[in-house]
């Protein structure tokens, strides 16, 4: 077995024990507590993208796989910051149940579209664009920001920015000598998932927040120091 196998074998083995945790963490919710929803749901999204880069992996294919594993940097970074607190955890679940109507406002007021009344043909859109919600709706918080905030800014700094190079192609030269690439990034998936695995089982059963060193630890970047 290779050093990729390896690693993607480690993977699914964390996979399957968070998947195993998923549904106890949920059963200890307690009752109208909506943030810990939130945040199981942000670990079962979390699970699936994991997943799906073993299957990338497998196909030895460098470039979606650092697509997905930004993606699951961002979530981690999001998830913590929204673990810290109430008004943080508060920002994120309304940012998330308005965001579909933030990106229709911003069309509708560029003039990409319209929204029309099926019944009599009238023009809607401006008594839309004026409906509170419509207005409350704005952009997620910056990903710097949260880390920042959050005491992850040194992990943001040392990886964001290169694997934002990778993810989106720009980096060609790095993304076509792959030999080393794909072993390191579903390695860093796997500490990720590990990292939100802790900090939903930190905020659903020991109702406190993660600290950033925690975090180090599992991700092992010891150049924090």
């Amino acid at each position: 077995m290779n050093t990729l196998e390896q690693r993607v074998a480690k993977l699914r083995k964390q996979v399957h024990r968070v998947e195993i945790d998923l549904p106890l963490l949920r059963a200890e919710i307690a009752s109208g507590d909506t943030a810990a929803s939130h945040f199981i749901d942000r670990l079962r999204i979390a699970i699936d993208n994991a997943t799906g880069v073993a299957l990338l992996a497998d196909a030895r294919l460098s470039a979606p796989v650092l697509a997905v594993a930004r993606s699951l940097l961002e979530s981690l970074i999001t998830t913590h910051w929204a673990s810290l607190s109430d008004s943080n955890s508060n920002e994120i679940q309304t940012v998330a149940r308005f965001e579909s109507i933030r990106l229709t406002r911003n069309m509708l007021t560029k003039g990409r579209g319209a929204l029309i009344n099926k019944i009599d043909g009238r023009d809607e859109t401006q008594r839309i664009l004026n409906h509170p919600w419509t207005k409350m709706a704005k952009r997620p918080p910056k990903i710097d920001r949260m880390a920042k905030e959050s005491g992850l800014e040194k992990l943001y700094d040392l990886i964001w920015g290169v694997i934002s190079l990778l993810a989106h192609g720009n980096d060609t030269t790095s993304l076509a000598q792959q030999s080393g690439l794909l072993p390191a990034s579903v390695e860093a998936v796997r500490t990720i998932l590990a990292s939100i695995h802790l900090i939903v089982h930190n905020r659903v059963r020991e109702h406190r927040p993660t600290v950033a060193n925690e975090i180090e630890a599992i991700l092992n970047v010891t150049t924090f120091r």
